[in-house]
């Protein structure tokens, strides 16, 4: 399973949601997913497929993932609830950084970030721009990349 968590932002962040039909198609099995989480999109992951959304957040979900949180067994219950919470901290380390690059410049050229948790569980927060991509364990050392980043970029201009 795989979480990945995107900050949309109407002037610096993109990705996320999958094209309409499909998202209708997901609409009734995870509306109780959808209910949860209004401030975002929530989507089932398809290689290929071009992301866009107007809400705050973009949740792409893995098919594995979503079937765990359409399921009404009883049994799948605790799953769901470790998945909901692994969801939640996702958005809560994205809100952070998004916070934290939303107030330079210097990351203006920054068009996606956000978070992604892989089967295995590991996170790790992620920024792209046109032709680049970062990717670190913590905040801190994604945004020192974009520093270095933006002052290796200053200093050959």
């Amino acid at each position: 399973m795989a979480i990945q968590i995107d900050v949309n932002n109407s002037y610096q962040y993109g990705l996320s949601s999958a094209q309409s039909a499909k998202k209708s198609k997901d609409s009734d099995t995870l509306k109780e997913t959808r209910d949860r989480y209004k401030n975002a999109d929530i989507f089932v992951e398809k290689e290929g497929t071009d992301y866009s959304s107007d809400k705050e957040f973009s949740i792409i979900l893995s098919k594995e993932e979503s079937k765990l949180l359409a399921s009404k067994d009883p049994k799948d219950k605790k799953a769901q609830d470790a998945l909901y919470k692994k969801i939640d901290e996702a958005i809560d380390q994205a809100k952070k950084l998004g916070e934290k690059l939303s107030d330079e410049e210097k990351y203006a050229d920054v068009l996606k970030i956000g978070v992604k948790t892989n089967a295995a569980g590991i996170t790790q927060l992620f920024a792209q721009g046109d032709d680049w991509e970062f990717t670190a364990a913590s905040t801190d050392d994604l945004v020192s990349s974009l520093l270095k980043r933006s002052s290796h970029s200053t200093s050959e201009a």
